[in-house]
């Protein structure tokens, strides 16, 4: 890479930790110790009371974390964010543990910006890498991803070195990448769980292209990592759970035809307080969550059709329901982050099947948010599969303009 590359490189990775960092002490309350329901499961871990969530009282469903109460077991969330989370609770100065996290996940934006330009310069466009990372660096939204404790920054790194990994294999068929990715992949999905589907097809597209042992050790790693899980569950629930027990109230949130992304309805909620309190009323309310979102697909066909292609809109688009979606510094950025993403897969379409492994992320996506639910952060999550492609685009435009500019010299020139 030319010096003047390299430099331009470092001064965005250094723009996106600086500006990480500038709208976490604008934006973020430091004194808040509230996590979400990953924070809630990581301090009943430190008081003792075990992988837990909820806990029962008068009747009522609380996942707050209390001293007094002995909360049930729980796989409501995947635990990979709570793993992340739990040395910095070993901190009882919230406000130097909320600096702490904050300067991580700003660290890890940094870190970002520079694997999507290796990705992009190494199995993209020569040179598309500085463009890419001043994308990731600077696009509003990767910015705030940065500024809340949620998976999203994790997942961005697990997912830039999974597609590293993989693209690599598409070159080189080294037992040890595959191994390497296929443990990164199982990394993943215990961060964020449907990223299953896009393992999963990856393996299948090492077996279109016969590289059988690729697909096998990449299988091999994933099932390593993930499979302490399985069993944890097991042990715990006494039957198979082998992602997480919230995934019927998500694909009931995304198949309500009365109230699309309502938590409950008053007939779920009275099943679900007959349900014995225990271990396993996790997972009975999974089921009773399954059984009704199921009800509403069987009753209602056709609705079910439209509500299909109005999730698909919500992912690539922007979804009325969300605030944050109406916001110009979503989605202008993002407007234009697609139009340049579609040029660039237009200017690369020779090398489609190279880049299969980023357009399957993206396909995995869509087919899981088409399936359960659209929220303001599941199209986030894909989008450093976009930017290389965004990359290609904002070249492209630029080779057009400099090119016109130069016909419109010669032009001058030749009329003088």
């Amino acid at each position: 890479m030319p010096t003047s590359r390299k430099r331009a490189l470092l001064l965005i990775v250094a723009a996106a930790v600086i500006g990480r960092l500038v709208l976490s002490a604008i934006t973020v309350d430091l004194s808040r110790d509230y996590y979400g329901e990953y924070g809630e499961i990581v301090k009943n871990l430190h008081a003792g009371k075990g992988y837990a969530l909820y806990h029962v009282e008068n009747g009522q469903r609380l996942y707050r974390f209390d001293p007094a109460a002995q909360p049930i077991p729980s796989a409501f969330m995947s635990p990979g964010y709570v793993w992340f989370l739990y040395p910095f609770f070993f901190i009882d100065v919230v406000v130097v543990r909320n600096i702490l996290l904050l300067l991580v996940q700003a660290l890890l934006g940094g870190l970002n910006a520079l694997l999507v330009a290796w990705l992009a310069d190494r199995y993209y466009m020569v040179g598309s890498g500085v463009w890419a990372a001043g994308i990731l660096a600077l696009l509003p939204e990767f910015v705030n991803a940065s500024t809340s404790f949620t998976p999203t920054v994790l997942y961005h790194t697990g997912l830039l070195l999974f597609l590293i990994g993989v693209y690599e294999l598409q070159r080189h068929e080294s037992p040890l990448t595959a191994m390497g990715t296929g443990v990164l992949g199982g990394a993943i999905v215990l961060l964020r769980s449907e990223f299953i589907l896009c393992a999963v097809l990856c393996g299948l597209w090492f077996l279109f292209l016969r590289r059988r042992r690729a697909a096998l050790l990449l299988t091999i790693g994933l099932c390593v990592v993930w499979f302490p899980w399985i069993l944890r569950n097991a042990v715990v629930f006494g039957e198979f759970v082998p992602m997480s027990t919230s995934s019927g109230l998500n694909l009931f949130r995304g198949h309500n035809i009365d109230e699309y992304g309502a938590w409950t309805d008053e007939s779920i909620e009275r099943e679900i307080s007959r349900l014995p309190v225990g271990p396993t009323l996790e997972a009975r309310m999974n089921e009773v969550y399954w059984r009704h979102a199921l009800t509403s697909i069987q009753n209602h066909p056709g609705e079910e059709i439209g509500l299909l292609f109005r999730k698909g809109a919500y992912l690539w688009g922007a979804n009325p329901l969300e605030p944050r979606s109406h916001s110009p510094w979503y989605f202008i950025p993002w407007s234009g982050m697609l139009a340049l993403a579609a040029l660039g897969v237009y200017t690369c379409r020779s090398q489609l099947r190279v880049h299969m492994p980023a357009l399957l992320c993206l396909f995995a996506s869509t087919l899981v948010a088409v399936a359960f639910f659209v929220l303001p952060r599941y199209p986030t999550m894909m989008k450093p599969a976009i930017v290389p492609f965004a990359a290609i685009g904002c070249m492209t435009v630029l080779e057009k303009i400099e090119a016109h500019w130069i016909r419109g010299k010669n032009a001058l020139k030749g009329r003088g």
